[in-house]
């Protein structure tokens, strides 16, 4: 059983090595198996028309940051359907189980030295998937059995590493994972600002059974936009996202959506009452931290990308008039900043006129799909609990 309450049992007693390739984790394997097998530019900022969004229902837990929070679904065996959403809180080390009725009915710690480093955490086909800068160990869901580790070969000069810096983490139906890179070389002079985002920065990352290294292939398909290549925009990653062996991806300054399928690449522009279209960051702002978080929160900006059945959600942050608001005296962050939802129909192949508005506090980069309803992450004021709203779009 995953969880006690009466006893509540840290199914990670045994002693881990922090070093992510010779961890040994019996204890978690079990523990994790039992996860499994119990479920077989400044313009108008808020220019366009706008609708309050439905919610149905909520839920609220305790967590340690709404930032390291990683959520993800367990579908009942032999089947495509959702049956229970798991949320791991990285830094408290506590992993939430809600049921399809939005019960929370299981918690239970897990081991720290398990979840330092980790910066990605998934479930698929019954294994479990944790990802961390140096590579991805890998549970089978079988009691007493060691998980594999694979890691991230950095010893191509040109690459200094890996992460999800602004992409979800998700198995792909061919067993791979998308993953950004982070070059190497400095972005302040003209060669290499223009040599960066000419680069392929993401990598389909690929799981070999018998070799101890992942395969990494560059992305042909994911470029910059050309504009990027002449202009700072303080924006060095895309916003990516899978369903199936299909890819979704958007950058926080560009008009458009892409779409990668077998078949091919296609782009869709975003309407332009929804635009985040900005001038470039000022020189030498991207070297200032308080300059660049000013940049970043006066903008209107894409920020996530979610698959709903036969529709892709856009999230969109509403950029501030200013960084620091004078009534309040706080500063207008990620958080407190105005969000909203764009939607783009699949099978007509076009955008709702409509956008809808977030509620406040909302963290789109950390919501998601589950049981046909969109599960929004929020924060209260305080910023101690985690307030999740459910709804459903028609």
């Amino acid at each position: 059983m995953f969880f006690d309450i009466k006893n509540p049992i840290n199914l990670c007693r045994k002693k881990v090595a922090r070093t992510f390739f010779t961890v040994k984790v019996f204890a978690i394997a079990g523990a994790l198996s039992s996860w499994i097998g119990c479920s077989d530019t400044r313009h108008d900022r808020h220019s366009g028309a706008d609708k309050q969004i439905s919610i149905e229902d909520s839920i609220v837990i305790d967590a340690s940051s709404i930032f390291k929070l990683y959520p993800t679904t367990i579908t009942k065996k032999n089947s495509t359907e959702d049956s229970v959403l798991l949320i791991l809180d990285k830094i408290a080390s506590v992993a939430y189980k809600i049921d399809t009725d939005n019960n929370i009915y299981d918690t239970n710690a897990m081991s720290k030295a398990l979840t330092a480093d980790m910066i990605g955490f998934t479930i698929n086909k019954r294994k479990i998937y944790f990802l961390s800068e140096k590579g991805v160990m890998v549970f089978s869901g079988e009691p007493n059995v060691t998980p594999k580790a694979y890691a991230f070969d950095v010893t191509d000069v040109n690459v200094n590493g890996f992460h999800t810096a602004a992409g979800e983490f998700k198995i792909m139906d061919d067993g791979s994972f998308l993953i950004c890179k982070f070059l190497n070389g400095e972005r302040n002079t003209r060669e290499g600002f223009e040599k960066y985002f000419s680069s392929k920065i993401v990598c389909k990352a690929v799981i070999d059974e018998g070799k101890r290294y992942l395969i990494t292939k560059d992305l042909q398909d994911i470029t910059f936009p050309i504009d990027y290549r002449k202009n700072d925009y303080n924006d060095v990653y895309p916003i990516f996202y899978t369903h199936g062996n299909n890819i979704r991806y958007v950058f926080q300054y560009w008009d458009s959506i892409g779409i990668i399928t077998p078949e091919g690449k296609e782009r869709y522009a975003i309407p332009k009452q929804f635009s985040v279209k900005t001038e470039p960051i000022p020189e030498g702002g991207e070297s200032s931290k308080t300059k660049s978080d000013e940049y970043t929160s006066t903008r209107n900006a894409n920020i996530s990308l979610l698959e709903f059945k036969d529709k892709i959600l856009v999230f969109q942050q509403i950029g501030a008039e200013k960084y620091v608001d004078e009534e309040t005296g706080m500063l207008n962050d990620y958080l407190s900043l105005d969000k909203r939802m764009l939607v783009f129909d699949l099978a007509k192949k076009r955008f709702e006129d409509v956008a809808y508005k977030l509620p406040p506090n909302c963290n789109p980069v950390k919501s998601c799909v589950f049981n046909n309803h969109l599960y929004l992450f929020t924060v209260d004021e305080a910023r101690g609990k985690i307030k999740i709203y459910i709804t459903t779009l028609k």
